[in-house]
Parts: C-alpha cells; sequence; structure tokens
C-alpha cells in the first residue's frame, strides 16, 4: 500500500526455483464500489468453474469484506460482488479458501483471532458455526494444507502483548465432523 493514499496495486512475482523471485509488470487495483486504498492479503485459486479467483481484503460501504475478482488467464481480472462483508469495519485479513471432505471453507482474520466460515457451495451461503476460531490459543493468520488426507493449519500466536505482531510458530490438524465444524488438535 502507498502512503500518498493511491490505491493499492495488486501484484505477483514467478520463479522457476523457488528462490529466485521476478515480479511481473502486471498489476490490478480495485475501483468502486471497493476502497481501494486498503485493498491487500491476495488469494488466488482455481474455481470449479474453470476461472480463477482472487479474493482482497478491503472494505465496501464502511464494512470490511473479502473482493471477489475472476480471470481466465491471471492477467485480466473483472470485478464481481464482494465473497463475503463483516458487520462492521473489521476487514478480514490473509484469507485462504478450499474443500474439505464435502464443504469448502474460508479462513481469515479478524482483529488478530483466526476464524473459518463453512459453505456447501463453492462462493456463498457462508456460515460461521458457533466458536468459528482456529485453535484454542489465539492462532493468527493460518495457511490450510491438505496432507496425505490430513487438514493442518499453519500459524503463529501472539504470546504476551497482544498489539504485537508475530510471535511463535504453531500448527493444529483440525478434524471435519459431519456438519463441518472443525475440531483442532495441536501438533507443536
Amino acid at each position: 500500500r502507498m502512503s500518498d493514499r493511491s490505491p493499492a496495486k495488486i501484484s505477483c512475482a514467478t520463479s522457476d526455483d523457488g528462490v529466485h523471485f521476478h515480479k511481473s509488470d502486471l498489476a490490478v487495483s480495485l475501483s468502486a464500489p471497493y476502497e481501494p486504498v486498503s485493498a491487500r492479503d491476495p488469494k488466488v485459486f482455481g474455481g470449479a468453474d474453470g476461472q480463477y479467483h482472487m479474493l482482497v481484503t478491503t472494505s465496501i460501504a464502511q464494512r470490511g469484506c473479502l473482493a471477489h475478482l475472476v480471470s481466465a488467464d491471471l492477467e485480466h481480472w473483472t470485478q464481481l460482488d464482494p465473497f463475503v462483508v463483516m458487520g462492521d469495519r473489521s476487514q478480514p485479513e490473509c484469507p485462504d479458501y478450499f474443500f474439505y471432505y464435502g464443504y469448502y471453507y474460508l479462513v481469515y482474520s479478524l482483529s488478530g483471532r483466526a476464524r473459518y466460515l463453512i459453505a456447501s457451495e463453492p462462493f456463498d451461503a457462508w456460515k460461521a458455526p458457533v466458536d468459528n476460531t482456529i485453535g484454542p490459543d489465539g492462532l493468527r493468520v493460518p495457511k490450510a494444507a491438505i496432507l496425505n488426507g490430513h487438514l493442518v493449519f499453519a500459524g503463529f500466536v501472539a504470546d504476551g502483548d497482544p498489539g504485537t505482531y508475530g510471535g511463535r510458530f504453531s500448527l493444529y490438524e483440525a478434524e471435519s465432523l459431519n456438519d463441518g465444524k472443525l475440531v483442532f488438535s495441536s501438533l507443536t
């Protein structure tokens, strides 16, 4: 994000070896009705519809949201209605999205606490289960991976000062119940 309050530019870098990266000249900026200055934390994934989908943290109409964009080629992006809108100004940060055992999951951090939503369809009807936090110790900005059928979350826990960004690395494994609710056990 720019200190001059200009619209944030979302770009990418590519690598052939995972060590040396080359920044692309392509950039995407949000436009109305989204608030373009605070745009950050893009998450890109391939959808079953054959398109690429990008979620971007921002706001719409004074409420935090995840902007939703689609592309057929990862270069030209079209804005859609928000993926999810919060009930207040809090912006859902560092989103993650995945399918696991019959449910779609949307993960995000809100006020420093990781949360998740569940849906039976890929792009709507999100529901928050009772206590939708990820892990009992305040896991922040987690990313999920499915490893040999196991759902694992990696993130960090800010021990001590709640205003501190960063902390100790933490891993959790999650089991999905019949209704999609996740139950967590610590791996660290």
